[in-house]
C-alpha cells in the first residue's frame, strides 16, 4: 500500500466569541476576530504546503447552529482552495453544529464529504485507483446526543488503513458535557488503525499506537482555560501503520498565564525592565498573547503591587505599546503573589496583632482547626454553585486550591497592617 498523509483537526468553532476578557476595547475586539479567522486560514495553508491527501474535521466546525453568512463564506472559501489543491475533506457534525442546524442551501464543494447522522457510514479514499484508507464517521443529528456511537464502529475485513472519525467524550470525563460517551475499550474493539476524535479542547493522545487515539484540541483558544499552543495533527501512514506524527501550532493568539519572579527587584525601574523584557520574549515567539501575569518573589514593591489603582495604571501604560495590526501582548490582569521584605517567621513569634494574625494563617495552612474545614467547605460550595460562572476569577481561585485564597488574604492583611505600623519603605 502506498504511503499517504492527512491532517486531523477538530473544534474550529468559527465565529466563537472570546470569553473572560475584562476591559476589552473595540480595537482589541476587531483584532481578535481577525486572528480567530487566521487560525482556519493557516489550517488550509498547511494542508496545501504539506501536500496532504485529505483533511479530517472531527466536529464543531461552527460555534452554533445559528451560523452567519460570513462564517459560512469563510469556511466555504477554505474548502474551495483545498479542492483546487486536490485535497479531500471528510467531516462530521458535533454538538455545537448538529446536522439539523446546517442550512440546506449551503452546498459543500465536491471534494468534501459530510457524514450523515443516525448510523456510521464508511467512505474509501483512493489515489490513482488504489484504496488507501477507509474512513468511518457519524454526525450529531441534534445538539444533545447521549448514545454510544463508538460501539457501532467496526472495521470491515480487507480494509486498508481504517480511521474512525468521532465527536464525543470518554465516559467519566467531568470537565465536558457527556455527549456520545465511550470507553477506550470501545475504540480498541472497533479495529480502527487511527481514531480522529473531537469535542475535548485540550490536545491529548489517549493511546500512542495500535490504534493511535488522538484529540488534537481546538484550533484557537477562546479563554484562559484554553491556554497554550492550539492547532492540528499531521499524520503520515506507510505499510498500514502510522510512521510519523507532528503537532502543528496554527493559532495566532495564545492565552497564557505567566509567572514573573521579582525577587531582588528593589525599585520601579527594575520592575519596568522585567516587564519590558517579558513582553519582548513573548513577541519573539511569533504569536500574539493574551496574558495573565502572576508576580512572585520578595520585593519592596509588594505594597505598590497590592494596590488595584496602581496596577491598573501600570497595565494601561504597557497596553499603549500594542499595535493591534501586528503581534501584540494584551496584559489582561496581574495577580500579586510577592512577599514584603519582612522576616515573617520572626514577626509570627511576636506578641503584637501582626504576630497573632500570622499564627492564625499558619494554622489554616497546616490544616489545623475548624477554620481549615470551613475553608475547604467554602471551596466546595463555590465549585458546585453558579458563583464561579458569574464571577469567573473568583471561581478559578477555588478551582485551583484554597491555598491560593489563603495567600491572597494574607498578602492583603499584611499590606494594611505593615503599612499602618510604618514597615513600608
Amino acid at each position: 500500500m502506498a504511503a499517504f498523509r492527512f491532517i486531523h483537526a477538530a473544534d474550529l468553532h468559527l465565529e466563537s466569541p472570546y470569553q473572560g476578557l475584562h476591559r476589552m476595547d473595540e480595537e482589541l475586539g476587531r483584532a481578535l476576530v481577525r486572528r480567530g479567522r487566521k487560525a482556519f486560514e493557516h489550517l488550509i495553508e498547511v494542508c496545501l504546503e504539506e501536500e496532504v491527501d485529505f483533511l479530517l474535521l472531527a466536529g464543531d466546525i461552527f460555534d452554533s447552529a445559528a451560523v452567519s453568512l460570513g462564517a459560512q463564506a469563510h469556511f466555504y472559501e477554505g474548502l474551495r482552495k483545498l479542492q483546487e489543491g486536490g485535497v479531500a475533506v471528510y467531516l462530521i457534525c458535533g454538538n455545537h453544529d448538529p446536522l439539523a442546524g446546517w442550512s440546506k442551501g449551503f452546498r459543500l464543494p465536491d471534494n468534501v464529504h459530510r457524514f450523515p447522522a443516525g448510523s456510521v457510514e464508511r467512505q474509501v479514499f483512493s489515489r490513482g485507483g488504489e484504496a488507501l484508507a477507509a474512513i468511518y464517521g457519524v454526525s450529531f443529528g441534534q445538539r444533545e446526543e447521549y448514545q454510544n456511537f463508538a460501539a457501532n464502529y467496526r472495521k470491515e475485513p480487507g480494509d486498508p488503513f481504517a480511521i474512525g472519525l468521532l465527536h464525543g467524550a470518554v465516559s467519566g470525563n467531568q470537565d465536558h458535557e457527556p455527549y456520545c460517551p465511550f470507553s477506550l475499550e470501545d475504540l480498541r474493539q472497533a479495529g480502527m488503525d487511527y481514531w480522529a476524535l473531537g469535542h475535548i479542547h485540550k490536545a491529548e493522545v489517549l493511546q500512542e499506537a495500535e490504534p493511535r487515539i488522538v484529540y488534537p484540541g481546538n484550533l484557537q483558544g477562546r479563554h484562559f482555560k484554553e491556554t497554550g499552543p492550539k492547532g492540528a495533527e499531521l499524520i503520515e501512514v506507510s505499510g498500514q501503520h502510522v510512521t510519523a506524527h507532528r503537532f502543528l501550532p496554527l493559532a495566532e493568539v495564545e492565552f497564557r498565564t505567566v509567572r514573573l519572579d521579582l525577587n531582588g527587584v528593589e525599585d520601579e525601574s527594575g520592575l519596568f525592565d522585567r516587564l519590558r523584557h517579558l513582553r519582548e520574549e513573548l513577541l519573539q515567539e511569533g504569536r500574539s498573547v493574551l496574558l495573565r501575569l502572576q508576580v512572585t518573589g520578595e520585593t519592596p514593591l509588594f505594597f505598590r503591587l497590592s494596590g488595584e489603582r496602581q496596577v491598573e495604571a501600570l497595565r494601561e501604560s504597557f497596553q499603549e505599546l500594542n499595535d493591534y495590526q501586528g503581534r501584540f501582548v494584551y496584559w489582561e490582569s496581574l495577580e500579586n503573589q510577592t512577599r514584603p521584605p519582612v522576616d515573617l517567621a520572626a514577626r509570627q513569634k511576636g506578641d503584637d496583632f501582626v504576630g497573632e494574625l500570622l499564627r492564625h494563617f499558619a494554622e489554616l495552612e497546616e490544616g489545623e482547626g475548624a477554620g481549615r474545614e470551613l475553608l475547604e467547605e467554602l471551596a466546595g460550595e463555590i465549585r458546585s454553585s453558579s458563583i464561579a460562572g458569574v464571577l469567573p476569577e473568583f471561581g478559578e481561585i477555588f478551582q485551583k486550591d484554597p491555598h491560593v485564597l489563603l495567600e491572597r488574604a494574607r498578602g492583603l492583611a499584611l499590606r494594611g497592617l505593615l503599612k499602618e505600623a510604618g514597615d513600608e519603605d
